[in-house]
């Protein structure tokens, strides 16, 4: 991991250290140890888990209590996006980049059964049967259950709980809650159940023949004219259809050289606009790769909101889906217990599992890393 040195433009006469960091322990580890090395950077540009895990160990700045970032600038941003950097009263990063889920279907087909794009559970499956009768190679739905060279099957999954109105862990994140009956083992008993009527297809190969399937704005160079997206599909009357956020940002070490000049470049990155282009920073960096702006101007740019635009659609259902997305917990062991919900899912989908003890040894394994890491904390 190199640093970026970035002259801080026009507004300000000094170089600023960041790092763009890979959001893992890896990432974490190197920060921690430069801090120490006294080779810190002064910003660092990671995945939310990281930032806030890194904010909770002092490494970062609390820039509510440092600089009333709440305060001032959390308005301007898509409230869950905001929320993801949040521990407490606590506010570890400003976002920049994000991207989430939402639902898509193929048009013609939708025409030739009839039937509008599903926004239940219950439509998921009617339409999904009635696609059936088009054809014998007919897959309705792509949910990659079978975890195909490690699919991003645990992802899709917490939506599925998050529409249940579960949650992955308790609110002190001492404890896994992904095993409870009515919520995590019902939603992946309801994907199952997609599986045993016929109306998913779970292989990567059957991919192109699904009528329906998730879209991550990742996908946005694949789409064609002929398709129509929604909000995810709602699984119980009360709870909304919540997608699952992906969302990078910016935090200020604390052995930072100018915290404050520090701070301020990032406000200045993540919520003004290139005085040449005209454009915030944060459009133009999205639309570079194919992120979604958290920034609420940038995702009015009319780039997105044209509509004229063949991708207009996409963009602003994206937008709304933004607003009901959940993001994951700020536990520095996330990546093992997401790997466990896959093995989790996957055996369940193999039969070899009832989801209920799926699910009870994922959690098993999920309280015994949440108790290590909970001992050195103290």
């Amino acid at each position: 991991y190199d640093f970026y040195t970035i002259h801080a433009g026009e507004k300000y006469d000094q170089n600023i250290n960041m790092f763009h960091m890979q959001g893992d322990v890896n990432g974490t580890t190197q920060l921690e140890q430069q801090v120490m090395a006294g080779t810190a950077p002064d910003l660092v540009k990671m995945d939310h888990v990281y930032i806030t895990f890194l904010g909770q160990k002092g490494l970062l700045f609390d820039l509510q209590e440092k600089w009333q970032a709440t305060d001032k600038i959390s308005n301007q941003f898509v409230t869950p996006t905001w929320e993801a950097f949040t521990s407490g009263e606590a506010v570890y990063g400003i976002p920049f980049d994000a991207n989430t889920v939402i639902f898509g279907a193929k048009t013609d087909i939708l025409q030739q059964v009839g039937l509008s794009i599903p926004t239940n559970y219950t439509e998921l499956q009617n339409v999904g049967t009635k696609m059936l009768t088009l054809s014998e190679d007919m897959k309705p739905y792509y949910l990659p259950l079978d975890g195909y060279d490690w699919s991003p099957i645990g992802s899709y999954y917490m939506t599925w709980l998050w529409r249940l109105g579960g949650d992955l862990l308790n609110e002190n994140l001492t404890k896994a809650t992904f095993n409870d009956p009515e919520t995590g083992v019902k939603a992946l008993q309801m994907m199952l159940q997609l599986k045993e009527e016929l109306l998913i297809a779970t292989d990567w190969h059957e991919e192109e023949k699904a009528a329906m399937r998730d879209y991550g704005t990742w996908w946005i160079n694949g789409l064609t004219e002929n398709m129509e997206f929604g909000l995810q599909p709602t699984l119980k009357e009360g709870v909304p259809g919540y997608s699952i956020l992906g969302v990078q940002g910016f935090g200020v070490v604390t052995t930072a050289k100018n915290p404050d000049l520090a701070y301020d470049f990032a406000v200045h990155l993540a919520t003004e606009q290139c005085s040449i282009t005209k454009k915030h920073y944060a459009y133009t960096y999205c639309q570079n790769y194919n992120l979604f702006p958290a920034l609420k101007t940038a995702i009015q740019t009319k780039e997105i909101w044209d509509a004229n635009s063949e991708v207009g659609e996409f963009w602003r259902t994206s937008a709304q889906q933004l607003e009901l997305s959940k993001y994951r917990p700020a536990v520095p062991c996330w990546p093992e217990i997401e790997e466990a919900l896959t093995v989790a899912i996957m055996s369940a989908y193999a039969g070899e599992k009832t989801p209920q003890q799926a699910l009870d040894d994922a959690a098993e394994l999920a309280n015994r890393l949440l108790e290590e890491w909970h001992a050195t904390q103290h």
